[in-house]
Order: structure tokens, then sequence, then C-alpha cells
């Protein structure tokens, strides 16, 4: 950051040096009249002897001597010694009034404008690429534990802002870093107030950080959000979550009966709403077959945004004893050529697969690095043993695949090696 601030003073400065020097110079700008006039009547003579050489007084020959005497003479014309020519000038006085106006506004527009327009933040992130560009997984996840930190201690001083709150909620959830994000999504809630999408994941943080119990506060939390937003998919889905926990089936089932027709594009989402729903027509003793009259099988999955990239994830068979289902799984995506720490990243768990998942700016780490400002990416996939996203030996990875956002594709990515 000193490095970039400094270059900017250097930049500034010479482009005033450049401005101010012709308003403190005292100038003299004007024309030497001997040279003019001796210049007029050599040509005026040069014309009248070609009159008089076309008319027939003259012969060519005699024309072309009488030009290269009157050369001779004109050089000799112009050739004045100095102080003999007559000159007329002006003479321009130093502008200072200008140059103070000068020297306060260009640099106060240049740098507001930056501020206004431009993304300080990502000098930041930049300066930590450049440092990690050639770490390993552990060491890029590092870095990325380091930006988050900095992200923080930037939002201590900016406790209105909105959207770095979100972006600091929403990393520490994918970091696993569960009290961490409980507190941001705390403080994000008393700037936003009562807004669905943020009592949710206030509430679904909440979740996680107590062993993934909905009783209490998440559940009146999922409440106060469905009693703004009914028909939130989170939400519903959510509020089922807590009904079951408090044995309340009925509530639960009533919750992802209204869930499922709004996931019916998500084959994921559709087929594990149908299950939970089985699960609740069981324990009530109704029959399950009603489940698929609620809404048509799934014809296509998740949707893609204009700059997001559709993701299906599967687990190589051979490795399949070697995870438990609760153990985590994460699904990145970075630049191809750019910064190492990743542009959107959702983590899940291996009772998820096959997983069929949209990364996307809603899923971004940090409000400067997004994956809609790249054209080519790297997705990824990795489950980790210890729940950390930091690579360790004993992981699961897949191999890099290249993508361009927004492409109608779908990236497939198996998991099937093993970290030594």
């Amino acid at each position: 950051m000193v490095v970039f601030w400094s270059l900017v003073t250097c930049m500034l400065l010479v482009a005033l040096l450049v401005i101010v020097r012709h308003l403190v110079v005292t100038r003299q700008v004007g024309h030497d009249s001997t040279e003019s006039s001796v210049l007029a009547i050599f040509k005026q003579r040069l014309q009248e002897l070609e009159r008089e050489q076309q008319a027939g007084l003259i012969s060519a020959e005699q024309l072309q001597t009488v030009k290269l005497e009157m050369e001779k003479n004109l050089l000799d014309e112009v050739n004045v010694p100095a102080g003999e020519a007559v000159t007329q000038s002006l003479r321009i006085p130093p502008d200072w009034k200008t140059t103070g106006v000068v020297l306060i506004l260009i640099p106060a527009l240049a740098i507001g404008l930056y501020f206004q327009l431009g993304q300080p933040g990502i000098i930041d992130a930049l300066q930590l690429a450049s440092v990690h560009g050639s770490a390993n997984g552990q060491e890029q996840m590092a870095s990325i534990e380091q930006m988050v930190d900095q992200l923080a201690a930037r939002l201590q001083n900016s406790p209105d802002d909105v959207e770095g709150w979100t972006m600091l909620a929403r990393s520490y959830k994918v970091l696993g870093r569960h009290a961490d994000a409980v507190t941001a999504y705390e403080h994000l809630y008393t700037l936003t107030g009562d807004e669905p999408g943020v009592l949710l994941q206030y509430a679904d943080t909440l979740a996680m950080a107590n062993g993934n119990r909905m009783s209490g506060k998440p559940a009146e939390l999922v409440q106060k959000a469905l009693a703004l937003s009914p028909d939130d998919t989170m939400g519903l889905w959510l509020a089922g979550m807590a009904a079951r926990e408090q044995g309340d089936n009925k509530s639960a089932l009533e919750y992802w009966q209204r869930l499922l027709p709004q996931v019916k594009d998500d084959a994921e989402s559709y087929q594990e709403v149908t299950q939970l729903i089985h699960s609740a027509q069981q324990d009530l003793g109704l029959p399950v077959a009603a489940a698929e009259e609620q809404s048509p099988a799934p014809t296509q999955s998740t949707a893609v945004g204009a700059k997001g990239i559709r993701v299906k994830v599967t687990l190589a068979a051979e490795l399949a004893g070697k995870v438990n289902p609760e153990d985590a799984l994460f699904v990145f995506a970075r630049a191809s050529n750019g910064p190492p720490m990743p542009l959107a990243a959702a983590k899940k768990q291996v009772k998820d697969l096959p997983l069929d998942i949209v990364l996307d700016d809603a899923l971004a780490m940090m409000p400067e690095l997004k994956i809609s400002g790249y054209d080519s990416v790297q997705i990824n996939a990795r489950i980790s043993k210890s729940g950390a996203p930091t690579e360790s030996s004993g992981d699961l990875v897949a191999s890099a695949v290249n993508a361009t956002p927004g492409q109608e594709q779908t990236v497939e990515l198996l998991i099937e090696s093993v970290v030594p």
C-alpha cells in the first residue's frame, strides 16, 4: 500500500510540475519584424521578375542569375546581429492565483475520484496475492484467513459498511469460524434491521455455532423472517428443521410441502426436500406417495446467473470408505491468472454428495474479488477431514477444471485423490 501511494504521489507531482511551470515562468511571445519585412520584399521582387520573364523582357538565364544574387543578398540580410532587429513581443507575468487553485484542486479531485470510483481494498488483496502467489494450498488458505482478518480490522473503522459486514460474516461462515460469524451477523443485524435474508443467515449461523440446534433464538429469528417473507425458501427449510427438532412433525411437513414447489428446478434440493417430507409423513403415519403430488419432478438443474458457474461434484467409489457423512466439503473457484484466494466458495458436507451447486458473486468472500470480474477461473473441490479450510494430509481432492463464468456448461469434478 505504501508503494502504491508513493507512485500516486510521484505521478501527481510530475503532472503538477508540467502545469505549474507554464503558470509561474515569465514568458516572451512575439516575432522579429526585420526578418519578416526582408522576406516579404524578396517574395514581391521575385514575383515581378517572373512576370517580366513571362512577358519576354528578360531571358530565363537572366532570371536565374538575378534570383541567385537575390538569394545571396537575402541570407546576408536576415543574419542580423543581435540587438539590431525590432522585436514586437508580449511579456506574460506569473499567474500565482491560478497556480494555487491548481495545486489544491487537481490532487483533491484525483484522490476523491479514486475513492469514489476505484477499489482501494483491492490493493491489499493484490499485495497478498503477490506474496502468496506461489504458495501451496495451506499457505493460500492462510492468506485468505489473513485477508479476512484485515477486512475485520478495516471494518472497525467503518461500522456502517453494510456490504463489508455482509462479506465478513459470510467469509467467517465459509471458513467455519462460526463464533466470529455470529458476532458479524449480530452487528449486521443492527445495521439492516429485520431484513429476511440477514435474519435467516444469522439464524443458520447461530445454529451451526450451537451444534446445529435450531431451538431458542435461531427459531425465533426464522419465524420473524417468515412473517416478513412467508415463501422464502431458506426460511421454510429452516422452519421445518426447527419444528422437526421440537418433535412437531406436522408443522415441519407443512413447511416442507410449501417449499417443494419452489425448488422444482433444483434437482438436488428437490430430492432432499422430498426425502424430508417422506420422513415426516412416516413419523405421522401418512402415505409417502403424497409427496410427489405436490409438484412435478424437476427437469433441469440449478439456474445459472449471468456470471455463475454450475458445478457437479461426485466422489470416486473407491474412496467412499475413507470419508464420513459429516466431513466438510469445500467447493470453490479461483482466478486462472490472478490472486490465489477464492472468488467464490461454499461449504457443504459429504452427505450432500453428489452435489449440484452454482458458484457466483453471492458466494464471494471479499467485496473486491468476485467471480464476475474474471473471464477464466479454476473450479475445485476438497473434502477436509479436519473440517478446516486449510489443506492437510488425508484430505480428498479433485483435479482443478478451467471454466468461463456465465457459459452454459456444467463443470464436473470427481474427488479421486488423497493428499499425502
